[in-house]
């Protein structure tokens, strides 16, 4: 058994050198606590970046997706308008056959007025012919029932002179 001075003075230098021995280990702990907080602010650094580049990603991502739903819509409308484009080429063709087939017609028609008009000059002529020979040979018949010539005025205008229609339709 010890003197209680012995005690007294063991646990005096248990204190002290749990006094030094906690220093350092102190030391370290706030060291330790101000690295732990730095990293933390480092890492709360990356996270924020980490979540603004998910971010960003998100929107590529979104405007990837409209772009190529653009795409696809523009796709559809260049079809479209090349449908309609061929479409309307072939209206194009079949509206001029209509009009070359109308031309034709056209061409067909004026050659048809062009040959009544020529049949209706041949038959005005003899009409006419047909007439004049009717009137000649009517006054012919009148002149030889009446017993020759026809006396009346000469073309002249000379009251003294008469002018005679023979029988052949001459003048004398």
């Amino acid at each position: 058994m010890a003197c209680p001075c012995w005690r007294r003075r063991r646990l005096l230098s248990l204190v002290r050198c749990e006094t030094d021995n906690t220093e350092p280990l102190s030391r370290r702990l706030s060291d330790a606590k101000e690295e732990a907080v730095s990293d933390g602010e480092a890492l709360g650094g990356l996270i924020e970046r980490v979540a603004s580049l998910q971010r960003a990603l998100e929107s590529a991502v979104l405007q990837r997706n409209v772009a190529v739903a653009l795409m696809h819509q523009a796709q559809r409308h260049a079809e479209e308008a090349e449908a309609a484009v061929e479409a309307a080429a072939r209206a194009g063709e079949l509206a001029a056959a209509e009009v070359r087939e109308k031309m034709e017609q056209s061409v067909a028609t004026d050659a048809r007025i062009r040959e009544l008009e020529r049949e209706m000059l041949v038959l005005r002529d003899g009409e006419q012919w047909a007439l004049e020979t009717a009137l000649e040979a009517a006054a012919a018949k009148t002149r030889e029932k009446e017993g020759g010539g026809m006396g009346g005025a000469c073309a002249s205008g000379s009251s003294r002179r008469r002018c005679y229609v023979t029988s052949d339709g001459c003048q004398t």
